[in-house]
């Protein structure tokens, strides 16, 4: 934790509407939603979670030392306690305040949606890199202050991590973040007191609906990110919901830059040429055209390169020097990376984090668009989520010419269960695809069966290198494995 100076609690509440218990002036030196982490001093924020209620551990906070309590019900507890109608959301405020509001002192940049988040965030990171800034990047892959990353633990850190990594970025001389935004992080109010100059959105579609309820609410969550803050917005309107999105902030007034496909995008790409090698493509924009290689494939990340543009053209860096960075961009890990092997093969191995309907359709169209001979696609879906897209993916698995359905993240559910609910939507296609629960075997099985000129495609888990088996996580980095397979063959 970064050093801190005793702030009072009334202080850390002030933007969280709260009754004292107890009419005393409290100072505490230290902030903790996790008992099992408190310090002597500390604030102790009750977090009623999806799971847990922190109002059970009140208790063992206070034998830690705890000095006060932020609750959502009053307990019976010999201790202050300070009354609020949603702790989490107070937790994120008091944990800005408690930093001393270190996004004050940043550029950060919030970038949503359902796909292309962590593709998007690299390339304007190494963009802004490449211009001279010190960076943050907080992301589904990794967390970075300036040269020091570390593992990312969730897509978007609980509100107080944040405001903490945050302050760290400050104490690093960082002066921009880019930062991708998880639905879950937005309803759940980690980013509140978060000050963001711009907030852009990727595209929309179904993912997570075990926990929004229904499309329409999971839009609105989305949506909330951009309505309750007055940043710049840039937007991708290639989808429905982009469009949706943009036309409401235009209507009201806020400052926003439209960027796709569509002709309508203020920066729009005129002409696209596909490579195994990467994509070349001229580009429309408000500081006029300009040609551009990306070492990337594929539609779907020409948006996101250009959504990339269009945040960094916000942010002032000029067109020619964007597109001299686009040149040069290293590979997104776990996105259509290509594997390498000690042995030279005739066919070749990508691995993709494609885990919904649309990826996986985008990902295998990308994969065929550059490949001579067929496209094999190994994937599968995780346990204790969104069960309804399913079928969906099984279904958008057969766009490809041969599929090995297989196990994911099973977590507490049973691997042949999932499988069974993928192959409903793949019924009328038993001649072009196998069935192996057991991971390392099905992508044997898919380079075992490739020949030259062919493509496997390893879709779903990207840059895990882990597996979720009931309450164990085992090691399994699909990469890894997959290099270890070809060398094997």
């Amino acid at each position: 934790m970064t050093k801190q100076t005793e702030k009072a609690v009334s202080e850390l509440l002030a933007s969280a509407p709260y009754t004292a218990l107890d009419e005393v002036e409290v100072v505490v030196s230290g902030i903790a939603y996790a008992s099992n982490k408190v310090q002597p001093g500390d604030l102790f924020f009750c977090v009623v979670g999806t799971a847990n209620d922190g109002h059970i551990y009140a208790s063992d906070a206070v034998s830690r030392g705890a000095k006060a309590l932020v609750v959502e019900r009053p307990l019976e507890l010999a201790i202050p306690q300070f009354v609020v109608a949603d702790s989490r959301s107070a937790l994120a405020y008091a944990s800005a305040v408690f930093f001393d509001d270190p996004t004050s002192k940043l550029d950060v940049i919030g970038i949503t949606g359902t796909n292309g988040k962590t593709t998007t965030s690299y390339l304007l990171e190494w963009v802004l890199r490449s211009a001279g800034r010190v960076t943050g990047l907080l992301g589904t892959v990794e967390w970075r202050v300036a040269d020091t990353t570390r593992k990312a633990l969730h897509t978007t850190p609980e509100s107080f991590d944040l405001q903490e990594l945050f302050a760290e970025m400050v104490e690093s001389d960082v002066d921009t973040v880019v930062m991708e935004v998880s639905s879950h992080a937005i309803d759940l109010n980690r980013i509140a007191g978060t000050d963001f100059k711009i907030v852009a959105f990727t595209n929309l579609t179904q993912d997570h609906l075990d926990y929004h309820h229904g499309m329409e609410d999971y839009y609105n969550v989305k949506e909330s990110l951009f309505l309750g803050s007055d940043a710049s917005c840039v937007i991708c309107i290639d989808d429905d919901y982009g469009k949706r999105l943009f036309d409401r902030l235009r209507d009201e007034g806020r400052t926003v830059l439209s960027t796709g496909f569509s002709a309508q995008a203020d920066v729009r790409a005129s002409r696209v040429t596909y490579s195994a090698s990467g994509t070349e493509l001229s580009l429309v924009s408000p500081q006029g055209p300009c040609d551009m290689h990306l070492s990337l494939v594929g539609r779907f990340n020409v948006e996101n390169a250009l959504l990339a543009c269009g945040i960094a053209l916000q942010l002032g860096i000029p067109l020619s020097d964007i597109a001299k960075a686009f040149a040069t961009a290293p590979q997104v890990p776990g996105r259509l990376e290509r594997m390498n092997a000690k042995k030279s093969h005739d066919f070749s191995v990508l691995v993709d984090y494609a885990h919904t309907p649309d990826a996986v359709e985008k990902a295998i169209e990308v994969v065929k668009s550059v490949t001579q001979g067929r496209t094999l696609c190994v994937f599968g879906c995780g346990g204790d989520r969104d069960r309804t897209k399913r079928p969906l993916m099984g279904r958008a698995a057969l766009t490809a010419d041969y599929v090995v359905v297989t196990s994911d993240n099973p977590r507490s559910e049973d691997p042949d269960t999932i499988i069974d609910d993928i192959l409903v939507g793949m019924e009328g296609a038993e001649d072009r695809l196998a069935v192996i629960p057991d991971r390392r075997i099905a992508i044997r099985h898919a380079l075992l069966n490739a020949k030259v000129g062919d493509s496997v495609l390893i879709a779903g888990k990207g840059h895990e290198d882990y597996q979720i088996v009931g309450s164990e996580i085992l090691p399994f980095d699909d990469r890894l494995v997959a290099a270890e397979e070809l060398d094997a063959l």
